[in-house]
């Protein structure tokens, strides 16, 4: 995305990065009795581990290639898409996780780039308006699974040019800036430096580091409601749930056999070809949950058991 070179896991403003993405994706759960941790991993915990990689590819294995984000959990090995929730399974080996037992999400922000593929639609217009300037390739986008794969186009260098700043953010804009994170989790750099750092190089990487935090916050978000139990599948044989001693049971938060709404509403839980990337590019958007999905976590983990 131009912020660095792409070959480091210290890349520029990754501290303020890290915090919006934290602040964009807890607080779609304001309100609702959930826990949110940055730590690795917490002893005798009901949870979810989430892990924000380069890319992630389709959990069905149906060779569908690069999506933002998986949620994926597995019990005695047997790996398949979410089938309900994490009250669907024993707490003894949910808290062990014996037997290959897997309880997590991914969030591959590469995937933001493969709307390159239509150069023709606002989501890729809006990815050049939005990192063009920090070097990233018109055409860049990052398929592996296809063949023949794609791989991102080297990111320009940093330039200087009549005094106008293009291409790769380095640790001169680093150096000559200070980067600040709000209470929403808008990122805001100044320039402390107007000869090295103009300021319209400063609104850039503004604006590039809130489109890349807001859209991987609200992709960890939506990823998470999936692992709550957003929203079910009408498929019987892959989203029934047992309860002991009561029978067995359909979510009634039926959407579609992707486990999404079942039409664009507009809301956290719509499918990713209907979410659009201008919407979730600007800072301090939140897509709604919607009135269903918002009573079903509130009855499932009240704020104040």
């Amino acid at each position: 995305f131009g912020i660095g070179d792409g070959n480091t896991n210290d890349a520029p403003y990754l501290d303020s990065i890290r915090r919006a993405i934290v602040t964009v994706a807890t607080s779609h759960y304001d309100g609702i009795g959930i826990r949110f941790f940055t730590s690795r991993s917490r002893a005798a915990a009901r949870g979810l581990m989430v892990e924000i990689r380069d890319v992630v590819a389709a959990l069905d294995g149906s060779g569908a290639g690069v999506i933002p984000g998986g949620a994926s959990l597995q019990e005695t090995g047997d790996k398949f898409l979410v089938k309900s929730n994490i009250f669907g399974w024993t707490e003894e080996t949910f808290i062990a996780q014996t037997n290959g037992d897997k309880f997590e999400i991914q969030v591959g922000p590469d995937g933001l780039l493969n709307r390159n593929a239509d150069q023709t639609s606002d989501d890729s217009i809006v990815l050049n308006e939005v990192f063009g300037p920090l070097g990233v390739a018109r055409d860049s986008m990052h398929e592996p699974f296809f063949t023949p794969a794609q791989t991102p186009k080297p990111v320009r260098p940093r330039t200087v040019t009549n005094g106008k700043v293009d291409g790769q953010v380095t640790t001169i804009d680093v150096n000559n800036t200070t980067a600040t994170v709000g209470d929403a989790g808008v990122i805001t750099v100044t320039s402390t430096n107007p000869t090295l750092v103009p300021t319209q190089r400063a609104t850039e990487i503004t604006r590039a580091l809130n489109a890349l935090a807001t859209s991987t916050g609200i992709f960890v978000a939506h990823e998470l409601g999936h692992g709550l139990g957003l929203i079910a599948k009408t498929d019987a044989a892959e989203a029934s749930i047992e309860v002991t001693g009561e029978g067995t049971f359909l979510s009634p938060l039926a959407g579609t056999d992707e486990s999404h709404s079942a039409s664009a509403l507009g809301q956290l839980m719509d499918r990713g070809q209907d979410i659009r990337w201008r919407r979730i590019f600007t800072p301090g958007t939140r897509l709604p949950l919607g009135g269903s999905n918002q009573r079903y976590l509130t009855d499932c983990f009240p704020a104040a058991p």
